[in-house]
């Protein structure tokens, strides 16, 4: 029997706070949801894409399943591919100033941890055991390490997006 495929498009907005702050970013989340006897498959594209291409070549497979939808789920991913790949520039930028901030204030807490010891040194106190300066610091580079890391790991999936386009095109 062949599945039936649940077709729609859900748009969640979400906002995250990472380390304290209140950023407000919107998410925009792609849904598609496959249904048959044995069972579902929900797939989130903007936390499935990029993947594989094998697991991109399986994901055609079973959209082909739904001879009714098929070339309206196949329009779908090619509008979701063209906006991504034409909104990449703009999401790199955007996690590369984020990383910078990070980097920012993590360089003035460390010029506030040295001034905060040497003060201590001076008064004659002994080293704090825990500093929440350096606390922020440390959560600071991290943030900024991992923002960087999301960002290259954005600008290596330009060409991937392009491929999974190609093989759309040539799919139907």
């Amino acid at each position: 029997m062949l599945p039936k495929v649940i077709h729609e498009f859900r748009a969640e907005f979400k906002t995250c706070e990472p380390a304290g702050e209140c950023l407000h970013i919107e998410h925009i989340t792609s849904y598609l949801g496959f249904e048959n006897k044995t069972g579902y498959m929900d797939i989130y594209m903007d936390k499935f894409f990029p993947c594989p291409k094998a697991k991109f070549v399986k994901l055609l497979k079973i959209i082909k399943y739904d001879h009714y939808h098929h070339y309206e789920l196949r329009e779908r991913l090619v509008i979701y591919f063209q906006n991504r790949i034409s909104n990449l520039p703009t999401e790199v930028e955007a996690l590369q100033k984020v990383a910078a901030d990070f980097r920012a204030k993590a360089a003035n807490l460390k010029k506030q941890m040295k001034a905060e010891q040497t003060e201590r040194e001076k008064n004659g106190l002994a080293p704090e055991p825990f500093n929440r300066l350096k606390t922020e610091y440390i959560n600071n580079t991290f943030l900024a390490k991992e923002a960087q890391r999301d960002a290259k790991r954005l600008q290596r999936s330009k060409p991937t997006f392009e491929e999974y386009l190609n093989l759309l095109q040539r799919w139907c």
